[in-house]
């Protein structure tokens, strides 16, 4: 099997059918296309089925309980037998029949680890319909962090099959921007497919946009156990000061958006108590802002050492009033 397509699905009857369409109708590839249903309450499921009955390279999973989507994903991942993977989301379509056949294409001819697809539009700015960039990972991260055009989207974007297997996605509600800064650094070749071929709709029900405490809450905790993560796994690494720079700028804007919330947004007892206990336990990473340029970063790490964390997110929640 060449390709297999991965989506997730739980509550999205309304719009189902339509953005599956737009899988099925891909053309001149080989692929399977894998439908994980999170234990959907409601008519998903029974569509899914549906869906099976009729097209020969749909392949259903019905969980047993309901995991969210990171969960549903890695079920699909270890569940999937093509050769690549890639993922798309419930919400979103691929906007061009040929797209996989493209891609597969690129990543035969050049043996890339990944396919990276136009995702920002960046490319297609730079490139006539050529590939414009066919190599190392490490450095084309670089290059998409010091441009300004990086993206840690996961989705739109093919894989060896083995890149997924091996690594599997872990379950936060950012679960791209710890995994890809690490998967993308340390793959050997990737290629870039210079054209935009998915289309992200991101409804307002999307757990990514729900406003509530709970998802606030989860936002936050999740970008501390995050970046903690990253930090552990590129302190493993020599980088250059150029690359501690980019990298460490990445991981200190993610930390800082989790302090933001958490003062922010956060009036439940229980959540600020577990958030209180990730800052402690992660704090130490503000030694990063050492490596770059955001003199905020530094005052407030500053602010730290000297008074505390506790005391100097009051004060910071103070000065944020002001903006």
């Amino acid at each position: 099997m060449d390709i297999s397509v991965i989506t997730t699905v739980y509550k999205k009857e309304e719009i189902l059918l339509e953005n599956i369409a737009h899988t099925l109708s891909q053309k001149d590839v080989e692929f399977e296309f894998l439908l994980v249903d999170d234990k959907s309450p409601d008519a998903c499921p029974e569509m899914l089925d549906e869906l099976e009955t009729k097209n020969s390279n749909v392949r259903v999973i019905h969980r047993a309980e309901n995991g969210g989507h990171v969960e549903a994903y890695n079920t699909g991942i270890l569940a999937a037998q093509g050769d690549y993977i890639i993922l798309v989301d419930a919400d979103d379509y691929l906007n061009y029949d040929y797209a996989l056949r493209d891609m597969l294409k690129i990543a035969r001819e050049t043996n890339a680890d990944a396919v990276l697809s136009d995702f920002t539009g960046h490319y297609e700015k730079i490139s006539s319909g050529r590939i414009p960039y066919i190599g190392e990972g490490r450095t084309y991260l670089m290059k998409m962090l010091e441009d300004g055009f990086y993206h840690p989207t996961t989705r739109s974007r093919l894989f060896k099959a083995s890149v997924f297997k091996n690594n599997l996605l872990p379950n936060y509600i950012i679960d791209d921007e710890d995994w890809t800064l690490r998967t993308l650094f340390m793959l050997e070749k990737i290629a870039v497919y210079p054209r935009k071929i998915y289309t992200r709709t991101t409804p307002p029900n999307s757990v990514t946009q729900t406003i509530s405490e709970f998802n606030y809450y989860r936002k936050s905790r999740d970008r501390f156990l995050a970046t903690k993560k990253m930090a552990d796994f590129f302190d493993n690494i020599a980088l250059s000061e150029k690359e501690k720079a980019l990298i460490y700028t990445r991981i200190l804007n993610l930390y800082m958006m989790a302090i933001n919330i958490k003062i922010t947004k956060i009036k439940n007892y229980e959540y600020r108590k577990e958030l209180d206990k990730l800052l402690e336990e992660s704090c130490d990473l503000l030694d990063y802002s050492k490596y770059v340029s955001q003199k905020a970063y530094r005052y407030f790490n500053f602010l730290r050492r000297i008074i505390g964390i506790n005391l100097a997110m009051k004060l910071y929640k103070c000065i944020l009033r002001f903006y």
